[in-house]
């Protein structure tokens, strides 16, 4: 009696409980469903009754099935559905049920563009790593739905797959592993009896007290009462879940004729509905037809497809006198067109590898169309260091640059730090036609890469010399200024002389502004430049005549000493028409006069390839000391006065 009880006992309890897992939704063919070793590759679909070509790969060993719309196929624990396909032309899309006996910890399954992987799971909550080649997110689930894009899963947490009693030495089978009862023994331990079992899990043995809890391969094992020595009960759950995901599609929706529906970029647009077609239309998002056309209705689809979506009907049906119709749309965002699809421009700017500090350098920017379209409304705009300052030669605004076409925009470079300096890129943005685009252009940018410019430091050592003659009222006397560099650099200075009261002047290549003469001039490494300046004294005496010169933060300045003697008395009659030897009591009158003389225009210009324009640029670096050099100029202006 008390065997047939626990004979009906164990008919109760023996079978595990049931469950599985299912992966469904669409998957684009050829594209393939993997679980550890296990891979279902869709390879192929028919066009003419859409049933697919299906291989199994497992174990070293290959199946191939063809499976047509509306059948299953079943091996080892897996089964497998085909319930709709869509297609057009080379694009494909398949509605499939996956089904599987759980998700273990660690394991991953890829369902489409999904990866799932189980990462950790406890009776409370699990936790998923989803991604679809682009992105990754871990969700937390507590067995209610969570979502990820386009999936939505739900899972059962660490599943009873087994509570019943084990009878010695008939194993029986939890999911892919074999569980036997073998055997136990009685120990002592501190004076109290301690039951042993002896377990056998898959191929290993394991040693495990009655009331303790046993982790072998994915399964946690709650070992319970021994019934005599041979029944044991036993617990058995799984270290994983039962999981349920499905994949929409990209548009999945009912609608009326005359209705649209928005799928990415695109507005798809029911224009009419009969028995076993519609008529369908593609827009941009303004409203611009695309592409039209007819699609059959049915579980075998055959669709619309333009620019990565893909739209199908699978049934049709009329409500309150409005027919509708179901449509599945799948946007492949990869395909969409893409304006940098089309074009393209290859932006350089090119300048020489080697630079001196303040030096102005000769470079370019290239542009070269080499998409597959015209390109309009072109900017350029400069992205460069500070250690730089550049200027563009030529307009920056480009109409039109014709597929193949290029162009040259010269440019002029002055490095202002030394070393290896990065000077900087092109920023251009430039409109091709699109058909996306309301307006039939889009705008895009283009950048040129980064440049290196090794640029040596500033070697300048500027030096001032005057030397003037001696000299007598009304007699013009000269004043040669010389300007020397003894250092390896050229650079650009700025060279004012002060001049005492009571002189005429004659100077070439000079501004007069008050008393002071002005000019501004280059010079080249280990070189010097005269200036002359020719004086007309009208007061006899004893005059300091000043220079100063400066330029890239240097001050360098120079005075000499000019004797005067009174007029020389003369027989003979002056230009003035007035007699020395005269009873006349008239008195001379000191005339004072300033001739300007016109700069020629290469007067100044002593190194080729640089035009004034140029010199210009760069002679804004050579005055970095411009407050310390007006400074200094009006110290020597208060001496001049103290005189």
């Amino acid at each position: 009696m008390r065997r047939l009880l626990i004979s009906l006992l164990l008919l109760l309890l023996l079978s595990p409980l049931a469950g599985a897992s299912s992966f469904s939704g669409w998957l684009p063919v050829p594209d393939r469903v993997t679980l550890g070793g296990l891979q279902v590759n869709f390879k192929d679909v028919s066009m003419t009754d859409g049933s697919a070509l299906i291989i199994i790969a497992q174990n070293g060993t290959e199946l191939r099935e063809v499976l047509p719309v509306g059948g299953g196929l079943n091996w080892s624990s897996y089964g497998l559905n085909l319930s709709e396909v869509i297609m057009d032309g080379n694009t494909v899309y398949a509605l499939v049920d996956f089904r599987l006996p759980y998700l273990l910890q660690g394991q991953s399954i890829r369902f489409g563009n999904y990866t799932v992987k189980l990462v950790s799971v406890s009776e409370g909550a699990a936790v998923f790593s989803v991604s679809n080649g682009s992105s990754e997110k871990t969700v937390k689930s507590s067995g209610g739905n969570v979502s990820f894009g386009s999936l939505e899963l739900s899972a059962t947490l660490m599943p009873v797959m087994f509570d019943g009693y084990l009878l010695r030495g008939h194993p029986i089978r939890v999911g892919e592993w074999a569980v036997n009862f073998t055997g136990y023994n009685v120990t002592r331990e501190n004076g109290n009896l301690v039951e042993v079992v002896e377990l056998e899990v898959g191929d290993k043995e394991y040693y495990v007290e009655a009331g303790k809890t046993l982790e072998a391969g994915g399964l946690i094992i709650d070992v319970r009462d021994l019934i005599g020595a041979e029944y044991l009960r036993v617990k058995v759950r799984l270290k994983g879940a039962y999981v349920t995901a499905s994949v929409a599609p990209s548009f999945d929706g009912w609608l009326p004729v005359e209705k649209t529906g928005k799928v990415g970029p695109y507005i798809v647009r029911v224009e009419a509905v009969l028995n076993d077609t519609a008529y369908v239309s593609i827009s941009n998002p303004c409203g611009m037809p695309l592409k039209t056309g007819f699609v059959s209705v049915g579980n075998v689809s055959r669709g619309l497809y333009y620019g990565g979506i893909l739209i199908g009907i699978p049934e049709v049906r009329e409500r309150a006198g409005i027919k509708e119709a179901h449509v599945i749309a799948f946007l492949n965002g990869f395909q969409v067109p893409k304006v940098k699809d089309v074009a393209f421009l290859n932006v350089s700017l090119q300048a020489p590898p080697n630079a001196t500090q303040y030096s102005p350098i000769n470079g370019k920017i290239i542009l070269r169309n080499t998409g597959e379209t015209d390109l309009r409304y072109i900017e350029v705009a400069l992205n460069v260091s500070k250690a730089f300052r550049v200027k563009l030669r030529g307009l920056p605004y480009i109409p039109v640059l014709k597929q193949g076409e290029s162009v040259e925009i010269p440019v002029t470079i002055v490095p202002l730090k030394g070393g290896n300096l990065t000077l900087g890129n092109v920023l251009v943005t430039a409109h091709a036609p699109y058909e996306l685009s309301c307006y039939g252009l889009e705008g895009i940018e283009f950048t040129s890469g980064g440049k290196i410019v090794h640029v040596a430091p500033l070697n300048i050592s500027y030096h001032l010399t005057l030397l003037s003659e001696n000299g007598r009222v009304g007699e013009p006397l000269g004043v040669n200024i010389t300007v020397t560099n003894t250092g390896g650099s050229g650079g650009a200075f700025n060279l004012s002389v002060a001049v005492p009261e009571g002189f005429g002047i004659v100077a070439k290549n000079f501004t007069l502004y008050g008393k002071w003469l002005q000019t501004r001039g280059w010079i080249g490494p280990r070189s010097s430049r005269v200036y002359h300046v020719t004086l007309v004294p009208t007061r006899a005496g004893e005059y300091k005549l000043t220079a100063a010169l400066g330029g890239y933060g240097i001050l360098v300045q120079n005075s000499t000493v000019i004797t005067v003697a009174a007029a020389q008395p003369s027989s003979q009659q002056g230009a003035s028409g007035y007699n020395a030897t005269s009873n006349s009591t008239c008195q001379p009158k000191v005339v004072t006069e300033v001739v300007k003389v016109p700069v020629p225009a290469n007067a100044t210009v002593e190194r080729t390839g640089l035009s004034l324009k140029d010199k210009l640029l760069y002679f804004g670096g050579a005055f970095l000391g411009g407050v310390l050099f007006l400074l200094a100029l009006a110290w020597i202006a208060a001496r001049m006065e103290e005189k």
